[in-house]
């Protein structure tokens, strides 16, 4: 098996079994997809390396006085 070489962080979700993403003949829920589940209980983090990957790039923004994050264009 070749490892991801972006990050160790992957390497679960590489071994991730066949899962939902959408369920047939349903309208898109995030909160019924089989794979955001999956991504969530990953115990290796690779929803919050994803987290991490949009705060670097400066996507999202914390804002220290409210604690909250936020996209960088919310608001304009």
């Amino acid at each position: 098996m070749v490892k991801n070489k972006i990050s160790k962080k992957f390497d679960v979700v590489q071994q991730m079994p066949p899962l939902y993403h959408k369920i047939t003949n349903e309208e898109y829920d995030n909160k019924k997809s089989q794979v955001i589940e999956f991504l969530s209980k990953d115990e290796d983090g690779a929803l919050n390396w994803l987290f991490r990957y949009i705060e670097q790039k400066g996507l999202i923004v914390y804002d220290p006085e409210t604690g909250k994050w936020h996209g960088k264009d919310y608001g304009l």
